[in-house]
């Protein structure tokens, strides 16, 4: 337009834009002077509402005659361009001046109290300007401050559109200037530009914003939330002696100008610093009372509840769910009414068992309204012809108050499946009219049609899978969401929701990727939309703070929706900080009701213990949690809350409690359909089961939840199921089936990409491999669990994978490598605080210290181990511990005291199921009874040990040393010997020595009891050399002294 007059006004250059067009320098050819000239849009010049109001705001800011506010001197239309002349002010922008660094305390003060000035006339007017910035300010050549665009916005947008613009993305526009209130979406008044002043002159003194956030979630969240860290400077104009000196200063300006004439020297102190604490303070107040501005005047909500299909064709309800959603939308534009989130709604329906219905009873509206805490609900009926007849949808629709039930309005639409977002927008406006609302604008119009997909069949296929995920049906949902971004390939919620489902099955990779993709896509969704792609995936990339900004912001613009808050909680526990996670739940608690008595809450802090393993804390908060979900008739969250609380119990050993609880939640969740819930309650009874030592109701109970896990397709579950059926069958000795069940679950692991799935998986086979004699297989196995465990930087799994990398190399005599990877172990078990983990490899670090002859350094680590296993209260590493100290106080001479405790070591792998450890333990307290004398009562351990048959082959050959000792000590030297004589065979190809060593040692001992002397001491003598370079010190002792006491045996 540069060289066209328009009226009487020649343009010029162009100087700006924004959001309502753009600013020409112009000469104004009638009056000789430059103005500025702001032409409209075309999509605003063309509203004729928004012209008119902005003619009427033009016209009373007109009236303002100030020296410091931008003078209007008209508005006018012309062959359709609509235009807006201002004073055109040349000079220094603020914008320069805040980039230039702090400025002077002098300059400070005196743009200041213009500033304040200005704002004084334009209040008294009854004029509030709402986006006071550093673009909005400019200081003349003479000195002069002059707040341009004054009042505007106010016609532009309300207050939440200008939220809107700015939230959705990075800082925008004038977030960082916005006052706590236009984020909240309320009203604003002289507050508001009182706040942005402040904001702008702590910048001008300081060089810095009072919250540098350059993320907008995150510097939304702080503005609210926060205490601006800057006070220094404050403290050092006010502390100042020459301040009253230059508050007295005159301004260079023209006469008649003058501060004196408004404003007295101490007034305008007093204002210059009240005006500089402005952002301080009132940020000081709002981080700490949320009802200054917050949750006092919440906006009402709709819930919109659906449509019964009377088409009878099931085909069909997916229109219920895209009317629903569409109609939700239209509703929500504008931010005027917050509608209820459709899962809500879905939750609702589940809980009270309600079907879609054209309308509902006063009562029935009564507790929807105890549900979802709604103002307004809407609801209806729809008849669908199906495609073969058109695909024409008639609707009827009803308006009634949540309160009292009454209906409000009725209205009926027809339209086609083709054309369902028109036939959404007709209803929306009629909606929007009853409910006292203005129209949708372009923008938002805009946004709308962004959040549909861009094709009839997408829309059919989106909304199928939404309904179906809302249901639980997450194969059903990744079916016909999968078909929908193939029909709409640039969709973003499509994709975004098809993440949920993926995750849902248990494929994180697939959910990844739809989730980046969804938010690469997201640029042209509304701002609440946009916002919750990104928060998901923020969240799916374990972007954790990222996501829990993102959250926040969302509920600081829906303060109505809690579900906001309690995400970000959720987040808060994955990423580790539960105690973050608990601050928040508390804030909530602290909130009005409804909010404060939600059940999540309880959930979340059930949760949240459970992160820091306070399992009381936990079972209370459950327990707490349920009670509330019952009351309020809430069944899906009852059933959660209950199976929680049976997690909680059986950690603490409150088997029965337990079990009750997770029967109870098995009851309410299989009705409504929460197949994923029942299946996690099953697997939590399998493992209380086990650890009552009813290894048969154990496996029965994870079959059960591996039947409902297939069900629902969650893979993350089939594998659990099929690793704790492998635990059962391994820990009954049936090696083959547990392999079996293994290999199954890796596969399923593998598939999705769980690694910690598949680390754990990889340890379990390579234990069979082991059981099984086939040392190097395992120990490759565990090599591959130690790498896929260093990938992920998983410090407990690789400690593990050292431990049992450790292990192999013991029984292979590799001590030396053994005893790195045990020390090793330790060190990553210590880091990562498992005292489990800690004990058991502390045993086995013992244990080879055993070996190598150190016996102190041995009692040290088990004492240590034991201890800690204690502290924890885990029976089975307790048990595992006693094993080991009971075998190094054999080797002290103290058989007695090795019997103790491997009796009681015996007893808890008896009651646990364990047969291999409990044959282990009982071969111990044989070992005992043969050293004590007491070969009667060795001989019925041993045939207890038979009756157990153990599995594990290192566990056979040391029974079979003990066997031969046994008969030995009978008089049965022929077969003690031969049964010796195959252990040491045996021992030597699958390469373990130690067994080697120790069958051979009871072969020497034939000499004690009326065997060949010289025969016996010659294998004495090999003993000791083969022992001793092999590093086994403590063999290489005691075959020194057998022999010695073989040499004190007199003849005959």
């Amino acid at each position: 337009m540069i060289g066209q007059t328009i009226s009487h006004y020649r343009i010029l250059e162009q100087i700006g834009a924004g959001g309502m067009g753009v600013v020409y320098r112009a000469h104004d050819e009638r009056l000789d002077r430059d103005v500025a000239l702001k032409v409209l849009s075309p999509e605003l010049a063309g509203d004729k509402e928004f012209l008119a109001r902005f003619r009427r705001e033009a016209r009373t800011l007109s009236k303002l005659n100030h020296p410091n506010i931008a003078t209007v001197h008209d508005f006018d239309t012309e062959h359709g361009t609509s235009f807006l002349v201002m004073e055109f002010v040349q000079g220094t922008s603020f914008i320069d001046k805040v980039r230039s660094g702090p400025l002077p305390e002098k300059e400070v003060l005196l743009l200041g109290v213009q500033l304040l000035d200005g704002l004084r006339a334009a209040h008294a007017e009854g004029i509030i300007h709402r986006d006071l910035k550093p673009g909005n300010l400019r200081e003349t050549l003479d000195g002069r401050v002059k707040i341009l665009d004054f009042g505007l916005a106010r016609t532009l947008q309300s207050d939440l559109d200008v939220t809107q613009s700015l939230a959705t993305t990075g800082v925008v526009g004038t977030l960082p200037y916005m006052a706590p209130e236009q984020l909240r979406g309320e009203h604003a008044d002289v507050r508001t530009d009182i706040y942005s002043i402040g904001v702008v002159l702590y910048e001008l003194a300081t060089g810095s914003r009072p919250f540098p956030e350059t993320f907008g979630p995150r510097l939304i969240d702080s503005i609210l939330h926060r205490i601006p860290e800057m006070l220094n400077a404050i403290e050092h104009i006010r502390g100042n002696p020459s301040v009253p000196e230059i508050a007295r200063t005159p301004i260079p300006q023209r006469k008649p100008f003058s501060l004196s004439h408004t404003l007295s020297p101490r007034k305008i102190w007093n204002a210059v610093v009240v005006v500089l604490i402005a952002a301080a303070v009132g940020l000081t107040v709002w981080a700490f009372s949320d009802r200054l501005f917050a949750r006092k005047n919440l906006r009402p909500t709709v819930a919109v509840l659906g449509f019964k299909n009377q088409t009878a064709t099931p085909e069909s309800d997916w229109v219920s769910t895209s009317l629903s959603d569409m109609l939700a939308s239209e509703l929500a534009a504008g931010d005027l009414v917050v509608p209820t989130p459709g899962e809500s709604v879905a939750r609702m329906k589940i809980d009270l068992a309600l079907p879609n219905e054209a309308s509902y009873s006063a009562n029935t509206i009564q507790k929807v309204r105890r549900s979802l805490h709604c103002d307004y609900v809407v609801s209806g009926a729809f008849f669908d012809t199906g495609k073969s007849a058109g695909g024409r949808v008639q609707l009827n629709l009803q308006l009634q108050n949540a309160k009292n039930g009454e209906v409000l309005a009725t209205m009926n639409e027809t339209g086609t499946e083709l054309a369902l977002p028109e036939l959404a927008a007709r209803l929306g406006a009629t909606l929007r009219a009853k409910l006292g609302l203005p129209g949708i604008n372009l923008s938002q119009s805009t946004e709308l049609q962004a959040a549909v997909p861009s094709t009839p069949e997408a829309t059919r296929l989106y909304f199928e899978g939404l309904g179906k995920l809302r249901n639980f049906d997450l194969l059903g949902a990744k079916d016909s969401l999968t078909k929908a971004t193939v029909a709409d390939p640039n969709f973003s919620l499509a994709r975004a929701y098809l993440a949920q489902a993926w995750g849902g099955l248990g494929y994180d990779g697939k959910a990844m990727e739809e989730a980046k993709t969804a938010f690469e896509l997201s640029s042209h969704l509304g701002r609440e939309d946009k916002t919750l792609v990104e928060a998901r995936f923020r969240e799916i990339s374990s972007e954790w703070d990222k996501a829990v900004d993102l959250y926040r912001s969302l509920w600081t613009l829906y303060p109505e929706n809690p579900e906001y808050a309690i995400r970000s909680a959720d987040v808060q526990i994955r990423a580790g900080k539960a105690n973050d996670a608990l601050k928040t739940i508390e804030l909530l608690r602290k909130q009005p009701d409804p909010v404060s008595k939600d059940p999540r809450l309880d959930l979340k802090e059930a949760e949240a213990a459970e992160s820091l393993s306070d399992f009381s804390k936990e079972k209370q908060a459950a327990l707490r949690g349920a009670d509330v979900a019952r009351a309020k008739g809430s069944r899906l969250l009852e059933a959660e809350a209950l199976w929680r609380a049976c997690g909680a119990m059986a950690f603490l050993g409150e088997a029965p409690g337990a079990q009750v609880a997770c029967r109870q939640s098995i009851e309410l969740a299989k009705p409504v359909g929460d197949l994923l819930l029942v299946a996690r309650a099953f697997t939590i009874l399998g493992l209380v089961a086990g650890t009552q030592g009813d290894p048969k109701q154990s496996l029965e109970q994870h079959r059960q939840a591996l039947e409902f896990a297939r069900k629902i397709g969650s893979r993350r579950d089939i594998t659990g199921a099929l690793t704790n059926i492998g635990n059962v069958l391994a820990n009954q000795g049936d090696l083959a089936g547990a392999q079996k069940s293994y290999e199954d679950a890796l596969g399923v692991a593998q598939e999705i990409d769980d690694r910690g799935q598949t680390i754990t998986l990889l340890n379990n086979l390579a234990t069979v491999s082991q059981t099984l004699g086939k040392f190097p297989v395992a120990l490759r196995l565990y090599r591959q669990s130690l790498d896929q465990a260093r990938t992920i930087l998983d410090k407990g799994s690789v400690a593990r994978a050292q431990h049992n990398i450790g292990f192999i190399y013991s029984l292979q005599g590799d001590l030396s490598s053994a005893l790195q990877n045990f020390e090793q172990a330790v060190q990553g078990a210590e880091e990562t605080g498992n005292k489990s983990d800690q004990a058991q490899i502390l045993y086995a670090l013992g244990d080879a210290k055993l070996d190598q002859g150190d016996l102190t350094a041995a009692d040290e680590d088990h004492q240590t181990g034991l201890r800690l296993a204690t502290q924890i209260g885990d029976k089975s590493t307790v048990a595992l511990g006693r094993l080991s100290l009971g075998r190094l106080r054999l080797q002290e001479g103290r058989a007695a005291e090795a019997e103790v405790l491997a009796r009681q070591a015996a007893d808890e792998f008896k009651a646990e199921g364990f047969k291999d450890m409990e044959s282990a333990a009982r071969n111990l307290v044989a070992t005992a009874l043969l050293d004590l004398g007491r070969e009667k009562d060795a001989t019925q351990e041993m045939d207890l040990i038979r009756q157990l048959s153990p599995e594990d082959i290192a566990v056979r050959l040391a029974v079979a040393i003990t066997s031969g000792r046994l008969q030995m000590r009978s008089g049965k030297l022929a077969a003690g010997k031969k049964e010796l004589d195959s252990v040491v065979s045996d021992a030597r190809k699958l390469g373990i020595p130690g067994l080697q060593f120790e069958a051979r040692l009871a072969q020497g001992e034939i000499g004690l009891f009326g065997g060949d002397k010289r025969t016996a001491l010659s294998l004495l003598s090999t003993l000791e050399k083969d022992a001793g370079k092999k590093g086994f010190r403590q063999i290489e002792l005691r075959a020194k002294g057998v022999a010695q006491q073989i040499n004190l045996v007199k003849p005959g």
